[in-house]
């Protein structure tokens, strides 16, 4: 138990070293179910007329909302705006407990990268029980000022196993739609 507290405290001060571009810095949080265009949604290859907001409170941004697609499955984004753990961002935490989670039942570790100067990681979604791990899409999680935004594609049952794609697929959402952020 030890060794994975020691791994994630490692994996927050390697997280919190990523550049960040501060011209994104914005003291609103972002309503992307709300304000991103339709013609957006479907470059992203998603269908606006399928997006379910879920949490839909006037004068507040929507917490989650999902889109489907005519062949690639559904898309998924949260808002996560918990405050800092013990002095540690959302986005931060949450590379962190990716990498922990990774590394513990064997997936693939987080890709770190930047997306239209945001610091981003992507990684496999899976479902793991008894010591196996079921592939469920792939996300994109971006830092925000305050807190972070994550891009899930859940592909259809048959592409499940396709990670790969289902990851691509959220690198492009997730690029396509970060400018609707400021």
């Amino acid at each position: 138990m030890g060794g994975g507290i020691a791994i994630g405290v490692v994996a927050v001060v390697l997280s919190a070293s990523c550049a960040w571009n501060p011209s994104h810095k914005s003291g609103e949080l972002p309503d992307l179910c709300r304000k991103v265009s339709d013609a957006s949604f479907r470059e992203a290859g998603f269908l606006p007329e399928t997006k379910l907001v879920k949490g839909d409170t006037e004068g507040s941004p929507a917490p989650e909302c999902t889109l489907s697609s005519e062949g690639s499955g559904m898309l998924r984004i949260d808002l996560l705006t918990a405050p800092p753990l013990n002095g540690v961002a959302e986005y931060d935490y949450l590379l962190a407990d990716a990498r922990t989670q990774a590394m513990a039942h064997g997936i693939d570790q987080p890709a770190i990268s930047s997306i239209n100067g945001r610091d981003a990681f992507t990684r496999p979604k899976a479902i793991i029980s008894n010591d196996k791990s079921v592939p469920l899409g792939c996300s994109t999680t971006f830092r925000l000022h305050s807190g972070a935004i994550e891009f899930t594609v859940l592909p259809r049952s048959d592409d499940l196993n396709d990670t790969a794609k289902a990851c691509a697929a959220s690198v492009h959402v997730a690029t396509t739609l970060e400018p609707a952020v400021d």
